[in-house]
């Protein structure tokens, strides 16, 4: 996503045609439909959108990061961190009380 340009879809699911949609379903039941090459092709055309953008270095150590589990866990320590770190400096407002 580019700063000024349009939001992707949400749903990028939602705009094939229905031949499309029943080939993909039979690719899924006889379990060819997670190929790494396909994996890849299905993850790029649903971006997670991050408000702020990412940077290279947190790409870098997301891409470093062994399997899904370490990826989410890293995602929620760098969330915890910018709560703490809001909170230390005041901009959380009164959230004690």
């Amino acid at each position: 996503y580019n700063a000024g340009s349009p939001f992707p879809l949400w749903d990028p699911d939602a705009d094939n045609n229905r031949r499309h949609n029943a080939f993909k379903s039979i690719e899924y039941l006889f379990g060819t439909a997670r190929t790494p090459a396909k994996r890849i092709a299905y993850n790029a055309h649903r971006p997670f959108i991050v408000m702020g953008g990412v940077s290279d270095a947190e790409i870098e150590l997301l891409q470093r990061a062994r399997g899904p589990v370490a990826k989410v866990t890293l995602c929620s320590l760098w969330l915890h961190e910018f709560i703490a770190r809001e909170y230390s400096k005041g901009s959380l407002g009164d959230v004690s009380a």
